[in-house]
């Protein structure tokens, strides 16, 4: 459609001035929003600012193109249609968006959680857009002297922000390998390969070849258990040697305290350096699980429009993202979710060469994030079933989302393969200590539900776990002896000769010698569901809170060597063997390890910023 244009004022004023106008009033309105969920963020500011002026601009010219051609008359229209631009779109843009807002963080979304608070809050949303008609009027008188150089400033600077705001990612460096240790080390070096959420029940030679010939040359563990069932608590465990209940570290808003020695420092003291790359939320480092690395690297997403982690849950990015998934469902992309694993191994690739020339001694923890939701389907095709928008399938999709599942299971294990082989290939495959683990399982409908972090049965905290010891020793042999992930850290301690570590739970394994036989503990703390679980030779006891949402009962008991699926509780018929296994559950949890030690840390908690709470929302771990 071409426009006529008419009288004393350019096509150019014109449509650069109700661009300006309009981009200026966004902006602005950009800039307020960003620093409502980011105080004091650049990042959030200049995408905020960035993304919103740019859109103004770009709806402004349209407005004008379309229906500005009258207003060309004279100085005096132009003005006019020029302040309008600047009031109105903004104006129907603060009504949409914070009732929106409202209904959404004040709300609850739902209209039951409204409240009084939450209604007067939706009536400030009209006053809010006619104050802002009246602030935004001059934005028309300011910009109709210059308009064009508005314009194109505008924009430029939009542009800009949003560019330089959107280039968030982490570079994974590697320290200096020729500056000399503060002490000289002697041991092997060590790699953890965590594979988050892979049950031990999916790893077998027709799904995961490279997974099973690894483990052929390598010492497994079938009985191995997870501290606990989402990945916060259990890695804590699995760096500190010491159960939940004793590191702390068990809530949505814990952090590792501080007092806690972790394999890293300790690694790192005898001379190792230590680096990792992760790809969790939930190792994000202000939950502290980094300390004692030289280089922690937390690889985030990358969220729609390429916003920058503090600026995800602006209205405009969160309209978009809705559309998309609603409209165009099988176009979902992994990396809106979590960095996929062909960036670890890609950065693990790229260190390894001057690690295995180097003299230097290192430990490398790895954490993939293939095995959790969102599943998809593979070869990529956009096809995926996620937790945060299908929190609660019907059992009768059980087979649906375990196939999707099997398909990521399938895919990581190419990728494990590529791992394998650049140790290999640096000469590092025989001589170091390689550990291959999940800190927890998954569930498709095995006790009525899906997902984890809410009970302990055998899908959750059954993980695999594959220990290579330094030149194969033991290679070959299977225990099936329980055992905890709690025992990796005095594990390698032991295997690279540095110095003990008093107070753990855990329990140096050996290549030679099968696990001894001793009672294990695993529990949670997790959206409603208080649980502990001993595991006592071949039976199983299980404890959870009275209220808990899974509705799940408050004590169960099974007998693992004939129950392997926990189908039979038989706290009824086992009365005395129960309430044996309660009085253990309460001994452990009363007489810990070390009480001197225990009583010196405390928890700590961590305010989480929007950006994390939206990536964990992505992810299922908050509402």
């Amino acid at each position: 459609m071409k426009t006529s244009f008419r009288g004393f004022i350019t096509s150019s004023q014109l449509l650069g001035a109700t661009s300006a106008a309009c981009g200026l009033s966004f902006g602005l309105l950009g800039i307020i929003e960003s620093q409502y969920y980011s105080p004091g963020s650049l990042a959030a500011l200049m995408y905020g600012f960035g993304l919103y002026s740019v859109l103004g601009a770009f709806g402004g010219f349209l407005l004008a193109l379309f229906f500005g051609g009258r207003y060309r008359i004279d100085h005096k229209a132009y003005l006019r249609f020029t302040c309008r631009l600047a009031i109105w779109p903004a104006a129907m843009f603060i009504l949409a968006a914070g009732s929106y807002l409202v209904y959404r963080d004040a709300w609850n979304e739902s209209l039951g959680s409204a409240g009084l608070t939450g209604w007067l809050l939706l009536l400030l949303v009209p006053v809010a857009a006619l104050v802002w008609g009246f602030f935004a009027n001059s934005f028309g008188h300011l910009v109709v002297s210059r308009p064009k150089g508005w314009a194109i400033g505008l924009v430029v600077i939009g542009l800009l922000g949003t560019a330089f705001a959107s280039d968030f990612e982490k570079e994974w460096k590697i320290p200096d390998l020729k500056k000399e240790p503060d002490t000289t080390q002697s041991g092997p070096p060590v790699v953890f390969i965590v594979v988050d959420a892979l049950r031990a029940d999916v790893v077998d030679q027709k799904l995961t070849p490279n997974m099973y010939a690894f483990s052929k040359d390598a010492v497994v563990y079938r009985q191995a258990w997870s501290a606990a069932s989402w990945t916060r608590p259990s890695v804590a465990s699995i760096m500190t040697g010491r159960y939940p209940f004793r590191h702390r570290t068990i809530h949505k808003t814990d952090r590792l305290p501080s007092g806690l020695p972790t394999l890293a420092d300790l690694l790192k003291k005898a001379g190792y350096v230590t680096l990792a790359a992760v790809t969790n939320v939930n190792l994000d480092p202000v939950f502290g699980l980094g300390r004692g690395f030289d280089t922690w690297a937390y690889f985030s997403d990358r969220p729609f429009l390429q916003a920058p982690p503090s600026a995800r849950r602006l209205f405009i990015v969160e309209v978009y993202r809705l559309f998309r998934l609603k409209f165009f469902p099988g176009a979902r992309d992994v990396k809106h979710y979590y960095a996929p694993g062909e960036k670890i191994v890609e950065q693990f690739q790229r260190f390894c060469s001057p690690l295995a020339k180097s003299q230097r001694q290192f430990f490398i923890y790895l954490h993939f994030m293939e095995h959790h939701d969102p599943y998809f389907a593979h070869p990529y095709s956009g096809e995926a079933v996620a937790r945060v928008e299908t929190p609660n399938p019907g059992l009768d999709r059980a087979d649906e989302l375990l196939n999707l599942y099997r398909q990521e299971v399938k895919h990581f294990d190419g990728l494990f393969a590529k791992l394998i082989s650049y140790l290999k290939k640096g000469g590092l495959y025989d001589r170091a200590l390689i550990v291959v683990t999940s800190d927890h399982g998954e569930e498709f409908a095995d006790h009525g539900g899906f997902w984890h972090g809410t009970t302990l049965y055998q899908e959750l905290v059954r993980v695999p776990l594959f220990i290579r010891f330094p030149n194969g020793v033991g290679a070959g042999s299977v225990f099936d002896e329980p055992v905890s992930l709690t025992d990796l850290m005095p594990t390698t301690l032991k295997v690279v000769n540095a110095q003990k570590q008093a107070g753990l739970d855990g329990q140096a394994l050996s290549p030679t010698m099968a696990p001894s036989k001793r009672v294990i503990i695993t529990e949670e703390d997790h959206q409603g569901c208080v649980l502990t679980a001993v595991r006592a030779g071949p039976y199983k006891l299980i404890r959870a809170n009275a209220d808990n949402p899974r509705k799940l009962e408050q004590l169960e008991l099974y007998d693992l060597s004939v129950d392997h699926t926990e189908s039979k509780n038989l706290v009824a018929s086992e009365t005395e063997l129960g309430q044996e296994l309660v009085r253990v559950m309460d001994s452990m949890a009363n007489n810990t390890v070390d009480k001197s030690q225990d009583a010196a840390v405390k928890p700590e908690q961590v305010e989480i910023d929007s950006a994390t709470q939206e990536q964990l929302r992505s992810l299922g771990y908050t509402e």
